[in-house]
C-alpha cells in the first residue's frame, strides 16, 4: 500500500505478489521496485495497482535490491546465493521502456545486502 502520511488513508493498493514483501527501493519519481518470497521481484508505477514488470530469475527469496543509476543497472539478491542484474531503459519521458537481464553472479552464501560502489 501506498499511504498519505499526513492523513493516514491509503491512496493506492499494489497487488501481484504472491507471498510476503521483503524490501522496497525506489527507481525514480515514478517507479519503484520490490522483492518477495514469491522468488520475484516486480517494478511498479506508483499510480498503478499492477506491476510494470515482473523480474523472474532466481529460485528463492528475493531478499534485497539496489539500483545503480547512472547505468540504470537494477541488482536483485537473493536466499539462491546469486545476484542478478538487469538493465532498465527509460525514454524521454522517463518511462520504463525495455528491460534486459544482464548476468548473474554465484555466491557460496545467501545474498542478503546488495551494495554497488563506482
Amino acid at each position: 500500500m501506498l499511504w498519505d502520511l499526513d492523513t493516514g488513508k491509503a491512496l493506492q493498493i499494489f497487488q501481484g505478489h504472491s507471498a510476503q514483501v521483503t524490501c522496497l527501493l525506489p527507481i525514480s519519481a515514478e517507479f519503484f521496485c520490490s522483492g518477495s518470497y514469491d522468488n520475484k521481484a516486480m517494478i511498479w508505477k506508483k499510480d498503478q495497482s499492477d506491476p510494470v514488470i515482473s523480474l523472474e530469475k532466481h529460485k528463492a527469496v528475493v531478499s534485497c535490491l539496489e539500483y545503480q543509476k547512472k547505468e540504470h543497472l537494477l541488482h536483485l539478491g537473493s536466499f539462491d546465493k546469486t545476484i542478478s542484474i538487469w538493465r532498465l531503459t527509460f525514454d524521454e519521458d522517463g518511462r520504463i521502456v525495455n528491460f534486459n537481464f544482464m548476468q548473474s553472479i554465484e555466491s557460496s552464501m545467501i545474498i542478503q545486502s546488495v551494495c554497488h560502489f563506482p
